[in-house]
């Protein structure tokens, strides 16, 4: 089931503005906001900030027109490095990171660096073989789209991934999955599903299948929800 985001349009007469999520706002600007934090704003705030507002399904793409399919240089205007957005479907956390240690590749289990890891959770990798990532592998996401190094993108923290990378080409439906060790971005299969981190939906075509995110790993990020707002 879809969720719901309440599209506001910024009046010309404010010309900056910053929102309760913590992104600045500008004149004519068409953003998104959660129930949550459209509900505090004020009645009368509203009317002088707003031009219009319309409920709409709560869209990945909310962050005026910028979707989550992007491999930014710097951080994407409007953004905030860290923010937590929900997707169309209920459940579907994506959180925008930077991609340090390597580029990473479509479906490619991204973790903590260790520097990242012990202050803002912001910085990943898909880096086993180089040991950029945080010891012991600390899950962090999954890679939506190819993100260049030292770029900016979204990653996945919860709900179902459209695609994750697999151990096997074929491997089956049902399948549950932890992060490989030695394989840069990559899974493999656990036979304990209480340790799994990962459960494939669909049998994998070239070593790629869709997947949904184990429920503790959804606890953790629900978690970090309520720390979106870091900048660096």
């Amino acid at each position: 089931m879809p969720g719901k985001a309440v599209k506001v349009t910024i009046a010309t007469a404010v010309l900056h503005a910053v929102l309760p999520d913590g992104r600045k706002a500008v004149s004519n600007g068409v953003y998104n906001l959660s129930f949550a934090d459209f509900s505090r704003i004020s009645p009368s705030a509203r009317e002088t900030m707003f031009s219009s507002v319309e409920i709409v399904p709560s869209a990945a793409s909310a962050f005026n027109g910028t979707d989550l399919t992007i491999d930014s240089v710097g951080i994407p205007q409007y953004h905030v490095l860290g923010e937590i957005i929900e997707g169309t479907t209920e459940g579907d956390l994506y959180k925008l990171v930077q991609v340090v240690g390597q580029s990473a590749s479509v479906g490619s289990v991204m973790c903590w660096t260790t520097d990242s890891f012990n202050s803002a959770l912001v910085r990943v990798t898909q880096d086993r073989v180089g040991g950029s990532g945080k010891s012991p592998l600390v899950f962090a996401g999954v890679a939506l789209v190819a993100i260049t190094v030292n770029r900016y993108g979204y990653i996945q923290i919860a709900g179902e991934v459209p695609a994750i990378r697999t151990p096997g080409a074929t491997t089956a439906a049902g399948t549950t999955l932890k992060i490989h060790a030695t394989t840069d971005g990559g899974t493999a299969a656990e036979t304990n599903a209480k340790d799994a981190l990962f459960t494939t939906t669909a049998t994998a075509v070239s070593s790629s299948a869709p997947a949904f995110i184990a429920q503790s790993s959804q606890k953790q990020k629900r978690r970090l929800k309520n720390k979106r707002n870091w900048v660096i």
